[in-house]
């Protein structure tokens, strides 16, 4: 459990940190009602940023989910899309910044 997007503003979240093959995956999880754009972009960047104070040297994607009930099945968790679908926050290890990165489709 990463220490960040505690309950502010009336959002509550949790985050989890997992090593996926050569980079991190920051799960932030929103309990209840969907917060606004910029509530999620601000948590969603505060556990980046907890995430690479363990380690900076991988780049770290965060993905938002919701879920409507704190003691629901995760598996009922809806991922959110507060950058537009197929678009993603990320933590570049490279370059030490956090950017949004929208998919390119594939030919």
């Amino acid at each position: 459990m990463l220490d960040c997007g505690k309950q502010s503003a009336g959002t509550a979240a949790r985050a989890e940190m997992a090593l996926a093959g050569s980079i991190y995956t920051v799960s932030v999880t929103f309990f209840g009602q969907e917060p606004s754009k910029s509530e999620m972009d601000r948590i969603l960047r505060e556990c980046i940023a907890a995430a690479a104070k363990i380690d900076s040297k991988k780049d770290i994607l965060a993905t938002p989910w919701l879920r409507a009930n704190v003691n629901d099945n995760p598996v009922k968790d809806r991922m959110l899309s507060p950058y537009g679908l197929m678009s993603a926050i990320v933590f570049q290890a490279s370059g030490q910044k956090v950017v949004v990165h929208a998919a390119k489709p594939t030919q």
